[in-house]
């Protein structure tokens, strides 16, 4: 069971998956083990740190897997395309081995949000003030781009809306000349 082949012909890299499941579970053991001699933590995270961790994560992960901007970090280990999402941008995983097992990472929102959770929390381990500011900062970007995305759809809903009425008035105004015809 050492590398089975994946449905485009490719090998998987369950090897390379292996390290990277290593150096995590390392990464957690660590985190783990600060919080425990930094004595951080004694309590659970307060709900508002624990949602805005949760937003940061979310923003960060899909900054780096799919946004433009993050291409350079993504090129030695992607293919990209022009087609396949609606910005016009697409990575894929290209290469063998840890190569692939990398491009997998870096093209998978759900599969980079546990590495960049490690690192936030890592962060407020270890430097608690500065990892606030940047988990802010990000969740900050995540509320404004759910903000933008609501204005959207409620804008939507209006053109529809004033599209539907439109038609109708229309239907009315065909209907309204068909009687007065008829009439006359």
């Amino acid at each position: 069971m050492e590398d089975q082949l994946l449905e485009n012909g490719g090998k998987s890299p369950f090897s390379a998956y292996r390290v990277l499941s290593v150096a995590f579970n390392s990464g957690l053991l660590g985190v783990a083990s600060g919080a425990v001699l930094l004595r951080r933590f004694k309590a659970p995270l307060g709900i508002l740190d624990l949602t805005m961790l949760g937003a940061a994560t979310h923003k960060l992960a899909m900054l780096i897997t799919q946004e433009r901007v993050t291409l350079p970090l993504r090129a030695p280990f992607t293919k990209q395309s022009d087609h396949g999402r609606a910005g016009g941008h697409h990575s894929e995983p290209k290469g063998h081995g840890m190569h692939r097992a990398l491009g997998e990472l870096l093209t998978c929102p759900h599969c980079m949000a546990p590495w960049i959770s490690l690192g936030l929390v890592a962060g407020y381990v270890v430097a608690p003030l500065p990892t606030r500011a940047v988990s802010t900062v990000f969740a900050a970007v995540t509320l404004a781009d759910a903000l933008l995305h609501a204005s959207r759809w409620l804008e939507a809903g209006q053109l529809r809306e004033k599209h539907e009425l439109t038609q109708l008035e229309e239907a009315q105004r065909r209907e309204e000349e068909r009687r007065a015809v008829q009439v006359s």
